[in-house]
C-alpha cells in the first residue's frame, strides 16, 4: 500500500501524463478530443490533491492489485464530492466522474505514488500543455506562451512578494505559475537569510498566492488556470472568466472588486491576436482612446471623434493593461510585429509613450510560436508613469528561441565544444540587467541601448536599430576601400531612377502570350515566368509606357514575405513583360561611377541583405520593404579595376545564362508546336 509518507516527486510527469493522455484516447474512455480528455482528468488530480493535504485521506488515493475497478472508482467518487465543496468556484455540485472503472483505475495507478503537492512550475505547464498543445489551435487566437518568453518576461519586470500580479488574458495560468515561483524563489532566500521556519516559509508561500490574478473569457481555460494554482497553492479564487476588454461594471462583482483600475504591480499577457477576432460594438470600443482614429496633424498625432467600427483586441489590451497598471507597474506584453511597425498606425507608439516608460523591446523568432503560429512577435516591457521622461530603450533580436518550426529543440556547440540548447532568450534577460547597470558596454543583437530621440519616425523594431550593421558598415568604411553611399543618395544625384510595377486584376490572367511577372518568379538574377498569368497585347500595351522596362534595368521585390530583396536584371529577352506592383524597377543612369551589374552584386552582398531586412515590416498579412529601400547603404568600391572586374563578371553570367535560357524556351516552344502540327495531322487523317 501506498502511504502519504512515500509519495515521491517526479521529473517526469509529463512523460506520465502523455501517457494517461494516450490511454484515455486510444484505449478506454471513447473520447478523442484532447479538451475533453482533460476535463475527464481533472477532479481525479483534484482528488489526488486533495488526499495529498488531508491526513485523513491519505491512504484513499491509491489502486492496489488486489482492489477491482469498481471498488477504486467509488472510493475515488466519494472523495470527489468532498472535494466539490471544497472547490465550488471549480466544480458543479452535479458534477461526476464520467471515465469508466478501468480507466480510473489505471489513472490512480500512474498517479499514486507522484507528489503533486511539490511538482515546480515547468512540470504544471508541461502537464497541460501535453494535453492541450494538440487541441488548442489558435481559433480564438490563443497560444501556449513558451516557457522561455515568459521566463524573459519575468526576469525583466521582477515580480516581488506582496505585491499584485495580473494576466488579464490569462488562459491556462502560464504566465501567473511561473512568476509564483518567481516569487517564492525570493522567498526562500529571505527565508535563508532570516532562519525562518519551514513552517513559517510555507505559511508565507500560501499568503503570497493571494497575489496572483487572472481573467479569461474561455471558460474552459479558467478551469485549468484555477487547476494549476491549486496544484501550486490557494491561488485559484482569483482568477476569473469574463471578458477582459468590455467595461468592468460588466464583470462579476467579485470580479470587479478584486480586480480594479491602477491596483496592479505587475501585469504579464499575451494577448489573443489575428485578424479573424476583431473586436466590436460601440458599447465595448468606446472606453478605449486606442479605438477611435488618429490623424496625423503637424507632426502630431491627434484622436478625432471618429469610432472604429471593429479593433483588433490587441491593440485594446495595451490601454486596458495600462489601466490597470499602478503608477510605477511595469506591464510584460507579447505583440505582432504589425503594431510596432505600420507607419499608419504610429499613433499606437505615441500613445504608449505618452502613458509609459518603455524598458525593454525583444524581437522574438519566427520560429517562437511555431508549429502553432508563423506570426512574427515582440515582447514589450512597460512602466507607467504620468509624466514619462524616455530615456534609453533596451532593445535585443533573438535569432534562435530553442526549437525549429516544428517545436524540436535546437542545439549548438559551444566556445568550448559542449551542447547546449540553442536559445537567445536565455542570455537576453542578463544582458538586461547589465546594460541597465553598466555591468557591460558590448552592443550587439542580444543587447543595446538606444537613446529616445534617435528613434527614426516613431519606428519601434530592435532589428531596425541592429547594431551589429552598424558595426560592419563602420568596418568597411574603415579600410577605405569603399564608398558607403545610400541608394536614396545615388537617386537624388540622378545615378539612379526607381519606380514601380503595377496590379493588373486576376481576371486578365491567361488572356494571352505575354509574361505578367509576380516576385515569386525571379531568383538568382533570372525571370522564370508562369505561363498561366500571360497577359494579352491590350493589357501591355496599357502598361508598356507606365513601366518603360529596358535591357538592364533591375528588379528587387520590395513586399512579399520571404520574398523581400531578391533581384533580378531584365536581359534583351525579358523587355516585353508587365511587373506586379511589389516590385522596384531602378535604373541606372551614370554608368560611370556605378554600372547596372556592380549594382546586381552589391545588391546581393550580406550586409545589403541584412539591411534590406532590417528594414522590412510586417503590415496586414506582408512584408514590406517600403520607401525605406532609399535608406539602404551600399558599400561601392573605390578602385576603379575591382568595379570593372566585378561588374565584367557579373555581366558575362547574365548574359550566358540570358542566352541559354532563350534558347531552352525557343526549343520547347518549337516541341510544342511540333506535338500541336503531330496531332492535328493525325486528326486529319482520322486516326484520333
Amino acid at each position: 500500500m501506498s502511504k502519504h509518507t512515500d509519495l515521491q516527486t517526479t521529473k517526469e510527469l509529463y512523460g506520465v501524463f502523455t501517457e494517461l493522455r494516450n490511454y484515455l484516447a486510444g484505449m478506454a474512455s471513447g473520447i478523442t478530443r484532447d479538451e475533453s480528455l482533460i476535463q475527464q482528468l481533472i477532479p481525479l488530480l483534484f482528488c489526488k490533491i486533495y488526499t495529498e493535504k488531508n491526513i485523513d485521506l491519505k491512504d484513499k488515493f491509491r489502486a492496489e492489485s488486489n482492489d477491482s475497478a469498481e471498488v477504486i472508482k467509488k472510493r475515488i467518487s466519494a472523495i470527489f464530492k468532498i472535494v466539490k465543496k471544497d472547490f465550488k468556484d471549480i466544480f458543479e455540485e452535479e458534477e461526476k466522474i464520467d471515465l469508466k472503472a478501468e480507466s480510473i483505475k489505471f489513472i490512480v495507478s500512474k498517479l499514486q505514488n507522484i507528489d503533486l503537492i511539490t511538482v515546480d512550475q515547468d512540470t504544471i505547464g508541461n502537464l497541460f500543455e501535453s494535453f492541450l498543445g494538440r487541441s488548442l489551435k489558435g481559433s480564438k487566437g490563443q497560444f501556449f506562451t513558451p516557457r522561455n518568453v515568459v521566463r524573459l518576461a519575468i526576469d525583466i519586470t521582477d515580480p516581488d512578494i506582496g505585491k499584485y500580479v495580473l494576466d488579464p488574458a490569462c488562459g491556462s495560468g502560464g504566465f501567473l505559475t511561473i512568476a509564483l515561483g518567481h516569487v517564492w524563489d525570493k522567498l526562500e532566500q529571505k527565508a535563508k537569510q532570516n532562519g525562518w521556519t519551514d513552517k513559517t516559509l510555507t505559511g508565507k508561500k500560501n499568503d503570497a498566492t493571494n497575489y496572483f490574478m487572472g481573467i479569461d473569457k474561455d471558460s474552459f481555460l479558467v478551469k485549468i488556470a484555477k487547476t494549476s494554482m491549486a496544484l501550486l497553492g490557494n491561488g485559484r479564487s482569483s482568477i476569473f472568466c469574463e471578458n477582459s476588454l468590455k467595461n468592468p461594471i460588466e464583470w462579476t462583482d467579485t470580479c470587479r472588486s478584486t480586480i480594479k483600475f491602477g491596483s496592479s504591480n505587475t501585469i504579464l499577457t499575451n494577448p489573443p491576436f489575428g485578424s479573424k477576432i476583431q473586436v466590436k460594438g460601440e458599447q465595448i470600443l468606446a472606453q478605449y482612446e486606442l479605438a477611435y482614429k488618429w490623424n496625423l496633424k503637424n507632426n502630431e498625432w491627434i484622436k478625432s471623434k471618429n469610432l472604429f467600427e471593429s479593433r483588433p483586441p490587441q491593440i485594446l489590451f495595451i490601454e486596458r493593461c495600462l489601466q490597470l497598471l499602478e503608477e510605477n507597474g511595469k506591464l510584460a506584453i507579447v505583440l505582432p510585429d504589425g503594431i510596432l511597425s505600420n507607419p499608419k498606425d504610429r499613433y499606437i507608439a505615441d500613445f504608449i509613450m505618452t502613458h509609459a516608460e518603455i524598458l525593454a523591446l525583444i524581437d522574438l523568432p519566427l520560429d517562437t510560436f511555431l508549429p502553432y503560429t508563423p506570426t512574427k512577435t515582440h515582447l514589450l516591457v512597460l512602466q507607467k508613469k504620468k509624466n514619462p521622461e524616455q530615456g534609453q530603450i533596451f532593445m535585443a533580436i533573438a535569432h534562435s528561441c530553442g526549437h525549429d518550426k516544428r517545436g524540436k529543440q535546437v542545439y549548438k556547440i559551444d566556445k568550448n565544444g559542449d551542447k547546449q540548447l540553442d536559445d537567445d532568450l536565455l542570455q537576453i534577460g542578463k544582458r538586461y540587467h547589465d546594460l541597465r547597470q553598466n555591468f557591460n558596454e558590448k552592443y550587439d543583437h542580444l543587447g543595446f541601448l538606444i537613446d529616445v530621440q534617435s528613434l527614426k519616425k516613431g519606428i519601434l523594431m530592435p532589428k531596425y536599430y541592429n547594431p551589429e550593421i552598424k558595426n560592419e558598415l563602420r568596418r568597411l568604411k574603415e579600410t577605405g576601400h569603399y564608398d558607403l553611399v545610400s541608394i536614396g543618395e545615388l537617386e537624388g544625384q540622378n545615378t539612379l531612377q526607381i519606380s514601380r510595377g503595377h496590379e493588373i486584376g486576376s481576371i486578365n490572367y491567361g488572356t494571352g502570350d505575354i509574361p505578367f511577372i509576380r516576385t515569386s518568379e525571379i531568383s538568382n538574377w533570372e525571370i522564370a515566368a508562369d505561363p498561366t498569368h500571360c497577359v494579352s497585347e491590350d493589357i501591355y500595351e496599357m502598361y508598356r509606357t507606365k513601366q518603360d522596362l529596358q535591357k538592364d534595368d533591375i528588379l528587387i521585390v520590395n513586399d512579399g514575405t520571404y520574398l523581400v530583396g531578391r533581384t533580378a536584371i531584365l536581359s534583351e529577352f525579358d523587355v516585353k513583360i508587365v511587373i506586379q506592383s511589389h516590385f522596384r524597377k531602378i535604373r541606372v543612369l551614370d554608368w560611370s561611377y556605378l554600372t547596372p551589374y556592380l549594382l546586381l552584386y552589391l545588391l546581393g552582398l550580406r550586409i545589403v541583405q541584412d539591411q534590406i531586412e532590417a528594414k522590412t515590416f510586417r503590415q496586414a498579412t506582408i512584408s514590406t520593404l517600403g520607401n525605406r529601400l532609399v535608406e539602404v547603404i551600399l558599400p561601392i568600391p573605390r578602385n576603379p579595376t575591382f568595379k570593372a572586374e566585378i561588374s565584367e563578371s557579373v555581366k558575362h553570367i547574365v548574359e550566358k545564362r540570358a542566352k541559354l535560357r532563350n534558347q531552352a524556351m525557343r526549343m520547347q516552344f518549337d516541341n510544342k508546336k511540333e506535338n500541336v502540327m503531330g496531332l492535328r495531322n493525325k486528326a486529319a487523317r482520322g486516326n484520333i
